[in-house]
């Protein structure tokens, strides 16, 4: 066994609590003869209830519980078990976040399942009126929830996880803090290992546990943007029944062996430290939850349980408490992201899979608020929305992955604008006309490249009236086309070609600048020369790190006469990186897009392409907006869409120019 230091335990009463020093540990379970005193909580031996936790706590630990009841229903209790308040039916399951505003009240908002109607209940509760008040019912899902928890996320939203033991389970927002009002909304199901019992949360790390009978302990990402994933935190620890959250790591009990278990995960969810105490005073602790006061102390940790005796039918409580100093300390979290929400989202593209890739902004300078975002369909074609989100006009026009615009093409019957877009179904540039005035967008022929997969692509436009497209393959090739005018038809000229090492897509040409950001998905940005004449040799912009994890997707340019800025897609970690579109680049920051609740839009992630302009288009626009596709549309759960965000969002949170 690792070595591992051990302090003798010390038991002291504390107002009828009792005080437990543990062990520092390593990563093999450690244990000790230190034992837990569980107490019997008066006046509670005959609820038939579940679970219990601890609301408020003096300096002679909690003054205050909320139990569940299956014959009273959600109860508010003192210490001596004495009902302060009640909200009569006969409800299971329960979980509570501390410190929510709601309607300007500072309260603990809670969650319990009304099981007659197997509903899921928000109940807020005002410790200082000692009152509970139902505040919604949530529909009941078409399974029977096997437990419940909260989730606080980084923008302080509270979710609701249902837990199926078929394996199935849901996420709901239930709380907007902006506005401080309870708004069920629907965000997601996802799949869980049948069996499943017991579920928590650990907030600041966006945890999500789920116990599986008789299998062992899952780890989920909570966030509603995350994939579907998960991690075994321990799958040999088969008889546990209840799991209660604690910052780092995580409580589990057996109530079998009358045990405790306390796992600590370091940043990246591995268990560095592992320990078990027993239990005593208690016959068969079937439900855990857990409290921990907020305190100045840097040198222990105090936490306090809520216990449920399945053979005696009663609540129970502990205490307990470890030295900091002696523990194997995580890693400092990374530095919170700033979170911005969308405003309008565009209506989905319809189709299953990952199918939306790359947006593109059209301006109609005669009219910016009629003006256009234009959306690839990896599957079928190109969509055309209003900057509302609804379509205006789709083209089935092939496998198109990204698209881009320019201004003022000169034909025989005038000056039109010019949409170019990838053309997976034909290795071509599939080129679209742009009505000036109207929007009106039509097909406008294909240009031939000699590709073999065709992926990416960005316009360029060095002067007025002349246009190139940049084309480029998964294998690293760029090509570069000069269109021109050929009679009736718009042709093009194959002018230079260079590489990367590895596989590119995005890419943005800088006019005024006159060079072009080239996106390497593995490796980070490039910057070229974007004229023909400009040769081959690629400077380095931004390299994949911390701050931007591949795969490097869109990338896009904000432009004002002073200054630009460059933003590029981070799918890695769900996040853009905003720096400076001239040398040095320096970084500017980065921003996550998160969900609107007020809206009923949900955030962005897994972001391929997106685009950007500084052109005032009126509204929520008045200095610009990004576009971003979203590849995980949720909220309800639907097929890919683009989301709109407000250039000046971005400008506050980061602070530019």
């Amino acid at each position: 066994m690792e070595n591992c230091i051990a302090i003798n335990g010390v038991i002291r009463a504390v107002g009828g609590a009792v005080m437990i020093s543990l062990l520092a540990g390593c990563a093999a379970l450690t244990g000790s003869d230190d034992v837990i005193l569980a107490r019997a909580m008066s006046n509670t031996s005959n609820l038939s209830g579940e679970t219990i936790i601890p609301l408020k706590v003096g300096d002679q630990g909690p003054e205050m519980w909320l139990a569940t009841s299956e014959q009273q229903g959600t109860l508010l209790l003192d210490r001596q078990g004495v009902h302060l308040d009640d909200l009569p039916g006969e409800t299971e399951h329960l979980d509570v976040r501390h410190g929510v505003k709601l309607a300007g009240a500072s309260v603990s908002l809670a969650a319990t399942v009304d099981t007659a109607a197997n509903r899921p209940m928000i109940v807020s509760v005002n410790g200082q009126q000692a009152r509970l008040k139902r505040e919604a019912l949530l529909p009941a899902p078409d399974f029977e929830i096997e437990d419940i928890c909260l989730f606080r996320d980084r923008q302080q939203l509270i979710h609701l996880f249902l837990v199926d033991g078929a394996g199935r389970g849901q996420q709901w927002l239930v709380l907007d803090s902006a506005s401080q009002t309870v708004v069920p909304r629907k965000i997601r199901e996802f799949s869980l290992p049948p069996g499943s019992s017991s579920c928590t949360v650990d907030d600041a790390n966006s945890r999500l546990f789920v116990l599986e009978e008789e299998r062992g302990i899952w780890i989920y990402p909570a966030d509603p943007e995350s994939g579907a994933t998960r991690k075994p935190l321990s799958l040999s620890h088969t008889m546990v029944t209840g799991l209660a959250a604690i910052p780092n790591g995580l409580l589990a009990i057996d109530p079998e062996q009358k045990t405790v278990y306390r796992f600590l995960l370091d940043a990246d969810a591995n268990v560095v430290e592992s320990s078990r105490r027993s239990l005593s005073g208690i016959a068969t602790p079937e439900q855990l939850s857990v409290y921990q006061p907020a305190s100045d102390q840097q040198t222990e940790s105090v936490f306090y349980l809520g216990l449920y005796d399945d053979e005696t039918d009663q609540y129970f409580h502990a205490s307990l408490t470890w030295p900091e100093a002696i523990f194997k300390k995580t890693p400092e979290a990374a530095p919170v992201m700033a979170t911005i929400e969308p405003v309008v989202q565009t209506r989905p593209v319809g189709v299953h899979g990952d199918v939306a890739d790359d947006p593109a902004i059209w301006v109609n300078r005669a009219d910016p608020a009629n003006s256009r975002v234009i959306g690839t369909n990896k599957k079928q074609g190109l969509h055309i929305y209003d900057l509302s989100g609804n379509e205006l006009q789709f083209f089935a026009s092939g496998r198109l992955n990204n698209v881009d615009v320019r201004y003022g093409f000169s034909t025989a019957v005038g000056l039109i604008d010019l949409a170019a877009a990838s053309n997976r179904s034909s290795n071509s540039i599939a080129l679209f006309s742009i009505h000036p005035d109207s929007g009106e967008v039509s097909e406008a022929g294909l240009v031939p490249t000699d590709l073999s997969e065709i992926y990416g692509l960005c316009m360029y436009q060095p002067e007025p009236g002349a246009m190139h497209v940049f084309v480029n393959d998964k294998d690293g090739r760029y090509q570069q086309y000069e269109l021109y005018l050929q009679g009736q038809k718009i042709n093009g000229r194959k002018v230079r070609s260079f590489r990367v090492a590895s596989q590119p897509e995005g890419c943005v040409a800088f006019d005024r600048q006159r060079v072009l950001f080239v996106g390497e998905e593995s490796e980070g940005v490039w910057t070229i020369g974007a004229d023909a004449s400009a040769g081959t040799v690629l400077s380095p912009v931004v390299k994949t790190g911390s701050l931007l994890q591949d795969d490097v997707e869109g990338i896009a340019v904000y432009e004002q006469p002073g200054n630009a800025y460059l933003i590029v897609s981070s799918q890695g970690n769900d996040s853009y990186l905003v720096l400076d579109a001239n040398a040095p680049y320096q970084v500017r920051g980065s921003f996550r897009v998160g969900i609107n609740a007020r809206a009923g839009i949900d955030g962005a992630s897994e972001t391929d392409g997106l685009d950007v302009t500084s052109a005032g288009l009126g509204m929520h626009f008045s200095r610009g907006m990004l576009v971003v596709q979203d590849g995980r549309n949720r909220m309800p759960e639907a097929t890919q869409n683009f989301k709109y965000i407000p250039w000046q969002s971005i400008q506050t949170v980061l602070n530019l120019e």
